[in-house]
């Protein structure tokens, strides 16, 4: 379960933090960590690569509508 929490979004980060510190799951420790740092390498990478991911998507529709017209 702690491990699932690596696919939230790094918004809740906070509150998942919060969460855990009132609800101490010791087994969990050393997921949890994980998790958070998933949170947060995740939102670096979805940062870092929007503005090429995007840039990408605007030349290849560009290059489909050129070679779709009539």
């Amino acid at each position: 379960m702690v491990e699932a929490t690596g696919a939230l979004p790094a918004e809740l980060a906070n509150d998942v933090e919060k969460f855990f510190t009132a609800n101490p799951v010791e087994e969990a420790k050393r997921a949890l960590q994980k998790a958070l740092e998933a949170m947060g390498l995740k939102a670096e990478l979805v940062k870092r690569e929007t503005p090429t991911l995007n840039r990408w998507l605007a030349q290849s529709l560009k290059a489909e509508s050129v070679l779709a017209a009539p």
